[in-house]
């Protein structure tokens, strides 16, 4: 047998403590490993499916890694560095190595203390053993060892473990869902909030799945989201084409999300705080609602009008108030019914079927209804299919009503207020009419100006058809009425000066109201003696003779501004348009002011001629009763005039005294502001717009020519109206002298009489 080997118990111990070291430090490192690497995934799955919801197949490979990790983690981390810890001869090693002051004298005893006892080199060895065993106790196997890294790994798998036994013990109820699910149950998780979904008028939300809805195109749906649970601050509604609207909750359990005005089919589902599954859905179906193709309305006017029925199509229909309306509608589909609200009322009309004259006047099968325009109305077409679908938004249809309007009477002779008549006079009664349909009946009457209720004389006028040049509103007919009223029949044969009265037009249509009926301005007559009319005309020929005097300096100045332009023009200088603009500016003055002039003296001859005090201006009174009646404007027409003074000059209007007199002073008047002055106003505009010096030059000579004459002719009316009021003074001296001869003739009468 061999000799047995010398004990080194210290050495042994050394060794023993090296080997322990190593193995807790493989430990540290391969529990921190399979703990890191446990806990990691245990995390990342129970986050993963929480959030995620994840499908049974996904949680199943989660399960299975769960598993096959740490196994193989225990393996690679531990079981093998713990099978790779070195033997006696490996430690000692490692033990030189760290400590090289050792001389490899650890490796050697264990390697050597098997020598024989009796073999020569025994001694040395010994020595070596013990020179060993003294060293042992003073080496540290510390520096050896270096716990830093698997103290890391140890730490990290412990803040693994700790992070799942965290998410997992925190709360008991959601590890064991995890669980479950890890497994392959279909068990959902528990949230905090539950979102249900349900259509405006369902009784239960629906909490899962999808539901169905149709709508109309166009038309509008209103979704109910109730909240189970924690309620969040907001709510989004998903489409499927990656939109989404935001509804906020205010705290509210119930969200009413409103979807406007529908016009695709598409899915939705909602989602809210913690519940992000997706459910409930929605599958929305968007279809075409009952729809009106077409609207035409035939109007019937009342029947006093006399007007045709009218077909009126678009959505603001027209109509005169009275009219019976009847609509006719094409449904799309035609199997469509539905009925007309009028909206503000309580009125519906049921739509019935039955042939109907479209707009081209062909019967075609349509939806009627009918109803009568009695005031402005708006009304919708409310419509439903074989299945129920309504239309979501009728279109609105205007009813404009026009009313029938009282007749408008227009006095154009005599002007409104006082008018002055002499007794043995005539007034001179002109009127215009005008109606939206027909003017029935014009009259007129004259009450006591002391009596207003007590009527003195009335008659009936015959209207006639005015001109169409004459219409100038948007009445439909217009007519003209006139006559010529003795003052005596009137107010009687023995009418004295002082008599006063008030004579009034009155002009109905056809409505059958008795209330459209119009009364024109009244006209306040006064009777007053000759001699006092004669001394008013004298007065209103005084202002003409101021206004022809006037007229004739401005016409002078102009002619004078006019003289200096052209000298100027011909000399080559150049009139700014600032210079002609200010002689055309005058022109038009001038013109102006002689066209008043000739209205003046126009109306003080026509209330003369009607007097009669011109015994000879019979044949001027008709004829001018004759024209003046064609004349359907207010406004002053110079072409009555000028015909009558063109008749008086050729000798047809006889030889009449005053009232000639005054109507050849009118025609002088109109002669120098239709002739003179417009000529010479035409002349001065196209002088302003002439484009050379020449054209510029001649047009300032017409001008300047016509200035010529009119100042002549202003400068002759001067001297007329002069003249004229001289032989007025004349005259009414004479009526003094006649009249004071005829009371003294009465007086001696009187006299004789008293003392026969």
């Amino acid at each position: 047998m061999p000799p047995t080997a010398p004990a080194t118990p210290e050495l042994d111990r050394l060794l023993a403590r090296l080997r322990s070291g190593l193995r807790h430090l493989a430990w540290r490192h391969g529990l921190g490993v399979v703990l890191l690497g446990a806990g990691g995934w245990l995390s990342f799955a129970f986050l993963a499916d929480r959030w995620l919801d994840l499908p049974r197949p996904v949680r199943l490979l989660h399960t299975a890694i769960l598993v096959a990790l740490p196994v193989a983690l225990v393996v690679r981390d531990l079981a093998r560095r713990l099978a790779r810890v070195p033997g006696p001869e490996g430690l000692a090693v490692l033990l030189d190595r760290s400590h090289p002051g050792s001389q490899d004298r650890l490796v050697s005893s264990l390697q050597l203390r098997a020598v024989p006892a009796d073999a020569p080199a025994r001694p040395l060895v010994d020595r070596l053993l013990a020179e060993t065993e003294a060293l042992a106790p003073t080496l540290d196997v510390a520096r050896v060892l270096d716990p830093r890294l698997p103290n890391r790994r140890l730490l990290a798998g412990l803040a693994a473990g700790a992070l799942a036994a965290l998410l997992l013990g925190a709360q008991p109820a959601l590890a064991r869902t995890f669980f479950a699910r890890a497994l392959g149950a279909e068990e959902a998780w528990p949230r905090a909030t539950t979102l249900g979904l349900r259509l405006a008028g369902a009784a239960e939300p629906v909490l899962g799945g999808t539901l169905q809805a149709r709508v109309p195109r166009g038309g509008d749906l209103d979704l109910v989201v109730e909240v189970l649970g924690e309620v969040p601050e907001e709510v989004t509604v998903h489409f499927e084409d990656g939109s989404a609207s935001r509804f906020r909750t205010g705290g509210e359990r119930v969200v009413r999300p409103e979807l406007r005005n529908l016009q695709r089919s598409t899915v939705l589902w909602v989602t809210g705080g913690d519940d992000q599954r997706g459910e409930p859905g929605l599958e929305l179906e968007v279809v075409s609602p009952p729809d009106v193709l077409s609207l035409t309305c035939v109007a019937t006017p009342p029947a006093y009008t006399g007007l045709e029925p009218e077909t009126l199509e678009g959505t603001e229909l027209r109509v005169l108030q009275g009219s019976e309306l009847t609509l006719g509608l094409v449904l799309d589909p035609p199997t469509a019914t539905g009925q007309v609200r009028v909206l503000g009322t309580d009125l519906v009309l049921p739509l019935e079927r039955g042939a109907f004259a479209g707009p081209d006047g062909a019967p075609a099968e349509a939806w009627t209804c009918t109803l009568l325009a009695e005031e402005d109305r708006y009304f919708q077409v409310e419509l439903e299919d074989a299945t129920g679908m309504t239309n979501p938004d009728p279109g609105t249809w205007s009813i404009k009503v026009v009313p029938d309007r009282k007749p408008e009477v227009v006095l154009l002779a005599p002007d409104p207020g006082e008018h002055l008549v002499v007794p043995g006079g005539a007034i001179g009664l002109r009127v215009r009419v005008a109606d939206d349909f027909a003017v029935a009946s014009v009259r007129w009457d004259a009450r006591d100006a002391a009596d207003l209720e007590q009527v003195v004389a009335e008659g009936t006028l015959e209207p006639r058809e005015a001109p169409a040049a004459a219409f100038d509103g948007p009445r439909g007919v217009q007519v003209l009425a006139g006559d010529r009223l003795e003052l005596s029949a009137l107010a009687g044969e023995s009418v004295e000066p002082g008599w006063s009265g008030v004579l009034q037009v009155l002009a109905r249509d056809s409505h059958p109201s008795p209330d459209h009926e119009a009364l024109g301005n009244p006209v306040r007559l006064r009777c007053v003696s000759a001699d006092e009319y004669l001394r008013r005309l004298k007065d209103g020929l005084a202002r003409g003779g101021e206004t022809a005097g006037r007229m004739l300096g401005e016409a002078t100045e102009l002619r004078k501004e006019t003289a200096l332009g052209l000298a100027a023009l011909e000399t080559g200088e150049v009139a700014t348009d600032r210079e002609l603009g200010a002689l055309v500016q005058g022109g038009r003055r001038l013109q102006g002011d002689g066209r008043s002039l000739g209205r003046d003296l126009a109306g003080l001859t026509e209330g003369l001629a009607y007097t009669r005090i011109d015994g000879r201006g019979g044949a001027v009174l008709d004829a001018l009763d004759r024209r003046l009646r064609e004349s359907s404007s207010r406004t002053f027409e110079t072409a009555p005039w000028r015909a009558l003074a063109e008749d008086l000059e050729a000798g047809r209007l006889g030889s009449p005294d005053l009232v000639g007199e005054l109507l050849t002073l009118v025609g002088m008047a109109l002669t120098v502001s239709e002739d003179t002055l417009a000529e010479a106003l035409e002349a001065l505009t196209r002088a302003r717009a002439a484009s050379d010096l020449p054209q510029a030059l001649a047009e300032v000579a017409t001008a300047e020519a016509a200035l010529v004459r009119a100042v002549e002719q202003l400068d002759a009316l001067t001297t007329r109206l002069g003249e004229w009021d001289n032989f007025q003074s004349v005259l009414t001296l004479t009526r003094d002298i006649l009249n004071r001869q005829k009371n003294l003739t009465e007086r001696t009468r009187k006299f004789a009489e008293e003392n026969r």
